[in-house]
């Protein structure tokens, strides 16, 4: 090949079209002005506020800008449902996931979105659910525990006040009058949940029973503001969560001891009380309290005993006895109200005709006896002498009373109660200061030994 002879005019354009196209080659490889960067996600922290054996409540902070979040959970629920949506309006930073299956692990997702639909942050948490709580079988009738005497009153058996609060109180109180006690009754009073639930009242009760004394804790199902449908919802487990929450500060406050009683449902056979039986009858009752005595046992409340107290006497509207509301198994005492009128006691006639009743302190001691449990007298005194139905501060009454509590304390009486309490306004006052009969009888049975 001959090589080719180029001029010098034909060298240079062709050394600037080789040029050019080097040039527009190396333009070729410039990068694209870049796309706009996604503005960054955010984390949410979801947090666990409560577990159970079906469900789980998740919180988190709110995000900022967000107009919406987004909650996915995995895993199957108590239905047979698979994977779970669900969309909340802002400013909601909470909610609960209710029918999940218990011992069931799952992971629940929270995703904050923006006005323009953008994810702004996202988090997920996995959480276990609780076991189902194993049903506890009640002991066999005849068997029920038994609550032993303390022996700081010397009188055989146990007599408590219903008035002192607190340890520092009762010491108080016993010094005041020269004698020693075994222990107090006392109210989880019944208005609300958060009555209940106060721990100071638990706190203080459990350095009461520390100190080995009878702790009575009388103590409804729920609030009685639930009204007349209370002993329905209870049958049908209706205050379970309520009554793990109180299991859980018994168990705090070493409460679960032999020497603390619960007095559930008191006066039952009374026409106005929530929980009273003319609110379903006594089946429904008994199936109540076969509930809430379980669920206690099952949260870990195996100690304690249980008390079921009449009021004195038949109601017009209401005829239910102790017999017809016993839960074998699960009830360890038979108590009884018994005040001084329905009618008044002040000489034998009365007296006898109170006695006989039914309730009454001879049929609910009758009834301990067959059933192996005990007896005690939850409260008594002195009422209204205003009225032809009530007896007042009667020398007669409490010598018949304190009389009886003598000649049958050795036939399984639990607990004799000195009620020593301001009463409400249709009462006189029930403290032993107001009533000098009644003060000289019991004060002074008690630092005989009774």
């Amino acid at each position: 090949m001959t090589p080719r002879e180029f001029t010098d005019e034909q060298l240079e354009q062709l050394q600037d079209t080789l040029a050019a196209a080097a040039a527009g080659w190396a333009a070729g490889l410039q990068p694209a002005d870049p796309e706009p960067e996604a503005p960054a996600v955010g984390t949410i922290k979801p947090r666990v506020t409560q577990t159970t054996e079906q469900g789980v409540a998740l919180a988190w902070e709110p995000v900022p800008g967000a107009t919406s979040y987004v909650l996915v959970r995995d895993g199957v629920d108590r239905d047979g449902h698979g994977i779970w949506r669900e969309t909340l309006t802002a400013p909601a930073t909470a909610h609960t996931f209710l029918k999940l299956k218990a011992e069931t692990r799952y992971t629940f997702g929270v995703d904050a979105i923006g006005a323009d639909g953008a994810d702004l942050a996202l988090g997920e948490i996995s959480v276990t659910t609780l076991p189902e709580p194993k049903p506890v079988d009640p002991p066999a009738p005849g068997t029920p525990g038994k609550l032993a005497p303390v022996g700081r009153s010397k009188t055989g058996t146990n007599v408590i006040v219903f008035g002192p609060q607190t340890l520092t109180e009762l010491t108080a109180w016993e010094r005041k009058y020269g004698v020693q006690v075994d222990g107090l009754l006392t109210y989880a009073w019944r208005e609300t949940e958060e009555r209940f639930l106060n721990e100071q009242f638990w706190r203080q009760a459990g350095e009461i029973a520390a100190t080995g004394r009878v702790v009575v804790i009388s103590l409804p199902w729920a609030p009685e503001s639930e009204g007349s449908g209370m002993n329905a919802k209870a049958a049908k487990g209706g205050y379970v969560a309520l009554h793990r929450k109180i299991a859980a500060l018994i168990l705090k406050y070493g409460l679960n001891r032999e020497n603390v009683v619960l007095r559930l449902c008191w006066e039952y056979n009374g026409v106005w009380y929530a929980w009273s039986t003319t609110n379903g009858g006594a089946a429904l009752f008994k199936a109540a309290w076969l509930v809430t005595v379980t669920t206690f046992r099952a949260a870990g409340i195996t100690k304690p005993l249980w008390a079921q107290t009449a009021n004195k006497g038949p109601q017009t509207a209401n005829r239910v006895t102790g017999a017809d509301v016993f839960v074998p198994g699960a009830t360890n005492i038979v108590g009884l109200d018994h005040y001084n009128f329905w009618p008044p006691q002040n000489d034998d006639a009365g007296w006898a005709a109170a006695v006989a009743q039914v309730p009454g302190l001879t049929s609910q001691r009758a009834l301990a006896s067959v059933m192996g449990a005990q007896w005690s007298v939850d409260e008594t005194g002195p009422a209204n002498p205003a009225s032809k139905d009530y007896g007042g501060d009667g020398a007669g009454f409490a010598r018949r009373m304190v009389d009886y509590i003598r000649k049958n304390k050795g036939a399984g009486l639990a607990y004799f109660t000195i009620y020593d309490h301001e009463g409400a306004p249709k009462e006189l006052n029930h403290t032993i200061d107001a009533n000098p009969n009644w003060r000289s009888e019991v004060l002074g049975a008690l630092k005989s030994g009774w």
